[in-house]
């Protein structure tokens, strides 16, 4: 079996080794990134070294003891993402490189980011050093296309295939009258009907930020209220301020270890909203998730992986969470799944990574069939 060091999104095993979920908790860092680092880890089949993408290492020293430098990527490609840093260190690494899942980030699939001088050197670097680029859809393949690398594969993103089946499939239920719901928590400004209705039917409230609206103390409270945050985002909801504050306060639950969040999820039936990989958590639970897309980043993913989605502007047709529930059509995502798996084995494959996941015949062309299942 050969040794892999893997460098970006962490694992849960990472994040509650030693006082990483300190480190992770006083940064703010985002817990949705936890899975594409445990998804990676699965499919290589056995506990490799890990360290944060913003963390340094000595290269020489990676050099000699790993066989391949592995980097579980998330939307590196957007404006104002230093990679200086990461520069210096590819730099010095004579081992494989193989990115898995890079995506991009705008403000829509219309929209173009600005590629700096760095980030341009740095995805030069990936393509010269890797067999192929994974990355996360079409988008993100024509953005690169367009700078020269040609040496890419869409893969979407791991956590898909976190479950390690090639027969996963959703079977979506009709929703109990009684049914509990989970509302994955963002703080976009047009999210606010989306709170409302969750605020309304009591749903589970699921954040990936452990900020500072967890457990508020009393003398905190009025500050929250009279906020700018709070002014941006809350002040435009239906209900009372006390009733919001309420809400968040002791509704709000944030994750870090894997069966805590699993467990969490055991009796919902319906998860919704903007957190991409907080929807694939529930997903991944065989619990069917409604993804509401807002950026370049969650359409590219709900597009190629077939994900049922609606944008953001639709949100305010929808008087309750019955009919978003409605709207979690998994059809065309179980027709494309076995298609979408055997892909991502044959890109792993293709880069020379050691992994436990099977697939079963022959891959057809992907880009064909996914253009078949509009």
């Amino acid at each position: 079996m050969k040794n892999y060091l893997l460098w970006g999104a962490v694992s849960f095993n990472k994040a509650i080794k030693g006082d990483s979920k300190a480190k992770f908790i006083a940064r703010n860092a985002n817990s949705g990134n936890l899975i594409i680092g445990h998804a990676v880890q699965n499919h290589l089949g056995n506990l490799h070294d890990e360290i944060e993408f913003r963390e340094d290492f000595n290269p020489q020293m990676v050099n000699e003891k790993y066989d391949a430098l592995i980097i579980p990527a998330a939307n590196y490609i957007r404006e104002m993402f230093s990679v200086q840093a990461q520069i210096k260190l590819l730099e010095k690494i004579k081992i494989p490189v193989i990115c898995i899942g890079l995506g991009t980030q705008a403000a829509s699939l219309s929209d173009k980011v600005k590629i700096t001088p760095d980030l341009l050197r740095f995805l030069q670097i990936l393509s010269t050093k890797s067999t192929t680029i994974g990355v996360r859809g079409f988008y993100t393949a024509e953005l690169l296309n367009s700078l020269g690398i040609k040496n890419v594969d869409v893969i979407g993103c791991p956590s898909n295939f976190l479950n390690c089946d090639i027969d996963f499939k959703i079977d979506k239920k009709k929703l109990p009258e009684k049914f509990r719901s989970a509302y994955y928590l963002n703080d976009h400004h047009d999210s606010i009907h989306l709170f409302d209705l969750a605020l309304k039917e009591g749903s589970d409230l699921m954040a990936q930020h452990h900020n500072a609206t967890l457990c508020l103390k009393d003398d905190e409270i009025t500050n929250f209220a009279n906020s700018s945050y709070f002014e941006l985002i809350y002040s435009k909801s239906k209900f009372k301020t006390k009733k919001v504050i309420d809400f968040i306060n002791y509704r709000i639950q944030v994750f870090y270890e894997i069966n805590a969040w699993q467990n969490a999820l055991s009796n919902i039936d319906f998860a919704f909203g903007m957190r991409f990989h907080g929807n694939m958590m529930a997903l991944q639970q065989r619990i069917p998730a409604l993804w509401v897309t807002h950026d370049s980043r969650t359409i590219e993913l709900a597009e190629f992986l077939k994900l049922p989605s609606i944008n953001i502007s639709e949100v305010k047709m929808f008087k309750n969470l019955k009919q978003l529930y409605k709207k979690a059509d998994y059809s065309k995502y179980n027709q494309i799944y076995p298609q979408l798996f055997t892909n991502y084995v044959d890109f792993l494959a293709k880069n020379g990574i050691d992994h436990v996941l099977k697939k079963c015949g022959k891959i057809d062309s992907l880009k064909k069939k996914l253009t078949i299942i509009v």
